[in-house]
């Protein structure tokens, strides 16, 4: 694994097997938001450590079929967001073709 920052080293000490909300995580590890304890959430997940999310909070996991089953439902995420993204970029282009005018006017 790689060294960590001071952000993640705290959040990875404030970390239990309890789960806990990114904002009392926030508050535990001593940063100034909930995006920032979601960011070192993030990095450690990628680093290998084994954080697991279910309903409103964040845990770590010594199971491996849990950490799987996160895993998962992550990977469902991304096809929904994946299949939202894909349908906003068809809308955006049907915006864009019906405010092109298809004819040149004549003067």
């Amino acid at each position: 694994m790689t060294a960590l920052t001071s952000e993640q080293r705290r959040v990875l000490d404030a970390l239990t097997t309890e789960q806990q909300t990114l904002a009392t995580l926030a508050d535990r590890a001593y940063l100034d938001s909930r995006r920032a304890a979601e960011q070192a959430v993030h990095d450690l997940r990628l680093a290998g450590h084994p954080i697991v999310s279910a309903g409103r909070g964040v845990r770590l996991s010594d199971d491996p079929a849990e950490v799987a089953a996160c895993a998962e439902s992550l990977r469902r995420r991304l096809i929904a967001q994946y299949a939202t993204s894909r349908a906003l970029r068809r809308t955006a282009r049907r915006m864009r073709a019906e405010r092109t005018p298809s004819f040149v006017p004549v003067e």
